[in-house]
């Protein structure tokens, strides 16, 4: 099992949660590796959301585009990328029902059901309530827990 982070270049945000997601790989000794917006030939996020009022000024398409239209396709391809960096096969996501929910939601206003199709069946029931409880296990285990909107 290998664990990793795509690092999209702003700062003040993804930094710590790296640090966080290193120590924890350690502590259970897993391999842990980043890959950055630039390893893939991008921009920083910074940089990115700096140039859109320009980018918006001389392409249509561009009016409009919020930062995570951007970094959610730089992010799939910083995956994909990590991915085939240390030989997956598979890849588990930290995506929770909230993540869920927006996407849905998203995709639902922008009129997209294929994308709703696509997403993967579940076969059970999501239990409420988890988060309050994370925070105390790892209090619990004096760790760091990392939340971040």
């Amino acid at each position: 099992m290998v664990c990793g982070c795509v690092d999209e270049g702003i700062d003040g945000y993804r930094s710590p949660s790296i640090d966080c997601a290193r120590e924890l790989a350690e502590s259970h000794q897993l391999r842990f590796e980043t890959i950055s917006y630039p390893e893939l030939g991008f921009e920083r996020m910074d940089a990115v959301v700096k140039s859109m009022p320009l980018m918006a000024e001389n392409h249509k398409a561009a009016r409009g585009m919020k930062p995570c239209s951007y970094c959610g396709v730089f992010r799939r391809q910083g995956l994909n990328a990590l991915a085939e960096r240390v030989g997956a096969r598979w890849m588990a996501l930290g995506h929770n029902l909230d993540d869920t929910a927006q996407s849905v939601l998203m995709n639902l206003g922008k009129g997209e059901m294929e994308r709703i199709i696509r997403l993967a069946p579940h076969t059970s029931v999501p239990i409420g309530g988890f988060r309050p409880e994370l925070f105390l296990y790892d209090g619990f285990r004096k760790g760091r827990f990392m939340l971040m909107q």
